[in-house]
């Protein structure tokens, strides 16, 4: 029976650590046969067994790196983790997927990784479904966290050149002070998810200003909210508002009440304006009123059809945009 018939190297280097590093190898990582199935005739798969007392290290192992079948508590001191032995599918997957995120990743990039819980180095959940998953399957689930990661890593590498400094430094700044990493957090939890490299570059460059000062780490949380809610549809509408109002209301007197003149957008201004958005339209306005980025500007029942103009919090956003532009 060989290691390399239950671990990926990874684990395997791990274990030999153990037994290396150990005072009394018996107590500390030892591996061997674990009992034949029950049912030889429909499992021919055999096991291996992994002891020790860095009972976290034993798990980590069977779950991100091999088959892992479960945990057992033979012993007082010792726990031990079950593995069946992996197919030939199985290690090509796991080494392919290691090797592809790895390549790709720089310390920093693996810190942030880690802290919206994503593991970088081949550590998919394949350690319970590997048994189930087909080659291609493998593949599937390898390439969504190699997306997930690339997006991570196009976060980094706004946010380095935003902030003129190292991942590295944003990082150690941000464990500083809960609300600076919560900030950061969310931003990297918003850039895993988005399909948009505007949203990732927003987000980074969120991140960034609320690092820079103080005073706007809860006002940059608000925001990173709001544009992870976003997309491009909602951006198009906001793009609109952000355009001088063609419909003009003069001032008027409604009894003992003056309303003065102003400038607004009716929904038939904004559907002219860019007819893509007027199937979604309800939709659309419903999300980013909600939001606080836009508001209905009409004077109770004086006025019938809705008056669209951005907030302060909008054209905030609109600024981000904007500055995004002006750098691309």
């Amino acid at each position: 029976m060989r290691l390399s018939d239950f671990l990926t190297e990874p684990s395997q280097r791990r274990v030999h650590n153990l037994l290396r590093t150990s005072c009394q190898q018996s107590k500390t990582g030892v591996y061997g046969p674990g009992k034949p199935s029950s049912d030889s005739s429909r499992r021919a798969q055999r096991e291996l067994c992994l002891v020790g007392f860095d009972h976290a290290a034993i798990l980590s192992v069977g779950r991100n790196h091999g088959r892992f079948a479960g945990l057992d508590h033979p012993y007082r001191w010792h726990r031990r983790c079950r593995l069946l032995a992996m197919s030939d599918i199985e290690r090509r997957g796991w080494a392919v997927a290691g090797r592809a995120v790895a390549n790709a990743l720089g310390p920093g990039v693996a810190a942030l990784c880690a802290v919206v819980g994503l593991p970088p180095l081949g550590a998919t959940a394949l350690g319970a479904l590997a048994g189930s998953l087909t080659e291609e399957g493998m593949a599937i689930v390898a390439q969504s966290r190699l997306d997930r990661v690339g997006r991570v890593q196009h976060f980094a590498e706004v946010a380095e050149e935003a902030a003129k400094s190292p991942i590295g430094g944003l990082l150690a700044e941000a464990s500083q002070r809960p609300a600076k990493l919560e900030l950061l957090v969310q931003a990297v939890e918003g850039a895993t998810q988005s399909l948009g490299d505007w949203k990732i570059e927003m987000l980074a460059r969120l991140f960034v200003a609320g690092m820079r000062d103080e005073a706007k780490v809860d006002e940059a949380l608000v925001l990173v909210h709001a544009v992870r809610q976003l997309e491009v549809p909602h951006l198009r509408v906001l793009a609109v508002l952000s355009r001088q109002a063609p419909s003009h209301i003069g001032e008027r007197s409604t009894g003992p009440w003056v309303i003065p003149e102003r400038r607004v957008w009716l929904v038939g201004d904004i559907a002219a304006e860019d007819p893509g958005v007027e199937g979604a339209f309800d939709v659309l306005i419903a999300r980013l009123q909600g939001l606080g980025l836009v508001s209905d500007e009409r004077v109770g029942a004086v006025d019938f059809e809705p008056h669209w103009t951005l907030t302060a919090f909008g054209w905030q956003c609109v600024e981000y945009l904007t500055d995004r532009g002006s750098q691309g």
